[in-house]
């Protein structure tokens, strides 16, 4: 697998792979877990997992929220698999996403 051929799991997709009551369970599940037995590329990053976590552990958020325990075991078919790419931010990363915002004018929710 290399990086150009990886896409980037978002948070949502967690999310509702993990929520049963989600109308998007049933894909969500799907990718997931074609990721998890190396069927498709699929890549995951700290900020995505820290976001799962935050969402899924909140009563406001969620219906259903998950215990701290629940959602760490939910957590570690992520970063526990081998058919994921971990993706990590380097340290040039802010100068990165700062040139980016500045050439694309990027505001509110776009980012």
């Amino acid at each position: 697998m290399t990086t150009s051929e990886a896409s980037l799991l978002d948070t949502n997709v967690l999310v509702y792979a993990a929520d049963e009551t989600s109308p998007f369970h049933p894909t969500a599940k799907a990718i997931r877990e074609k990721g998890l037995r190396g069927e498709i590329s699929l890549c995951i990053c700290p900020q995505v997992l820290t976001e799962f976590f935050a969402i899924v552990t909140d009563s406001k958020r969620v219906s259903n929220p998950r215990t701290q325990e629940e959602a760490w075991v939910e957590i570690a078919k992520y970063t526990h698999s081998e058919n994921f790419l971990k993706i990590y931010p380097g340290s040039k990363i802010l100068e990165g996403i700062l040139d980016l915002l500045k050439k694309y004018k990027v505001t509110k929710q776009e980012i």
